[in-house]
This record gives structure tokens, sequence and C-alpha cells, in this order.
């Protein structure tokens, strides 16, 4: 999911929720004769606009509006593609490719065998264009991210050597606060 997406997805969000807000305290108003000023409200003239020949057409317009609305936010939240095989540079004369889901699963699984290491997993997926794989490792709190970060920069760096310039590499580190271990060196 783009940051766009992201973005628009919160202000919606707040959107709506101001929405949830303000009407009930608008029908509320209403109610106690204070919306207006005590008038009454006239409904004669939406009555005739909804009686009016454009009026079907215009709602279908919108209702298409909202349909196109609904279908592009539903692509821009689809998962992300996975990176199966990727071709690596590494001689004009042969085509090499590589299976990324395969080098992630065998990185977590190096990674999980670190001893500051509670967990790992890997996966890839083709994010921007670019096969990107993601290592996620948990790591104890305290004295254990920066053991982590060691373990998990020794990983991608094997990783990398493995996959070349044509697959980024990205990790995510998490602290467990449930796991606390003294300071490993």
């Amino acid at each position: 999911m783009t940051r766009f997406a992201i973005g628009v997805d919160r202000a919606v969000a707040l959107v709506v929720g101001l929405c949830l807000i303000a009407l009930p305290i608008a029908a509320w108003q209403w109610q106690i004769g204070k919306l207006y000023g005590g008038k009454a409200l006239r409904l004669a003239e939406v009555e005739q606009v909804m009686h009016a020949g454009w009026w079907p057409f215009a709602t279908g317009a919108v209702g298409l509006i909202l349909v196109l609305v609904g279908l592009r936010w539903l692509a821009a939240h689809r998962p992300a593609r996975r990176a199966t095989r990727v071709a690596l540079d590494y001689d004009d004369d042969h085509a090499v490719t590589v299976n990324a889901n395969a080098v992630a699963r065998a990185s977590a699984t190096a990674l999980k065998s670190k001893a500051q290491v509670l967990k790992a997993s890997g996966s890839a997926a083709v994010r921007g264009g670019i096969p990107t794989v993601t290592l996620t490792a948990t790591v104890p709190a305290r004295h254990g991210l920066h053991a982590g970060i060691r373990a998990a920069d020794a990983t991608m760096r094997t990783a990398g050597a493995m996959l070349g310039d044509t697959v980024a590499i990205r990790t995510v580190l998490r602290t467990d606060a449930n796991h606390r271990q003294r300071r490993v060196s």
C-alpha cells in the first residue's frame, strides 16, 4: 500500500468520524428545536428536485463514480505481488534466476539460529516494481536490540551477496518485552 493510499484512508476515516460526531449532535439540536432557530425544516424544495427529470441520471452518475472510487480503493489495498523467480545480473551469456522466497526463508532460518533472535521469518514480494526480500526478526527487549541489529546485518550481507543488486533487502526488528535477557556481546 502506498503512502498516498494510507493518507487518503486516514483522511476519509477522519471525515467519517467527524460526521459520526456531528450528525447525532445535529439530530439532538433539531429534536430540542434549536436547529434553524426553532423553525421547521422545509423539505418541499428537496422533494421537487427528487421528482425532476434529471435526478435519476444524476444519482446514477454519482453511483457510478462511487463504484469507480471503490474499485480504485480496492486496487490500492491489494496485497503485494509475490516475488518467486528473480533474474540475477550474473553474466551476459547466462540467464540465472533464483527463487527469492527460498532465499528469504533460508535467511530467516539463519537469522533464527542466532542466540540473540527469538523468532524470524522471511518473505519476498515486489514492492514498487522492485523485488524485495523482507526479514522480520523478534529480539528480546533492553540489550537484545543491538545484538539483533548485528545479527540481522550479517544475515542481510549474506543474502545480498547471494542475490546481488537486483533485489532489495529489508529488515524489520521487533522487540519482545516479555523476554528480557542479559547483555549479549
